[in-house]
């Protein structure tokens, strides 16, 4: 789960660790792939917007 505040307001989202298809790290993003079945995937991109 990620935690955060964006545009004033609290955020979060929540990926699926067991439907895991893909994580890959960058020095300012992660991106994550999740699997739901053999033509649904979901591609969720988190960028570093601002020092914290």
């Amino acid at each position: 789960m990620v935690m955060g505040k964006a545009f004033g307001r609290d955020v979060d989202y929540q990926a699926t660790c067991d439907l895991l298809e893909e994580l890959s790290l960058g020095s300012n993003e992660v991106v994550f792939v999740e699997r739901f079945g053999k033509v649904v995937e979901r591609r969720s991109t988190f960028k570093l917007i601002g020092g914290g």
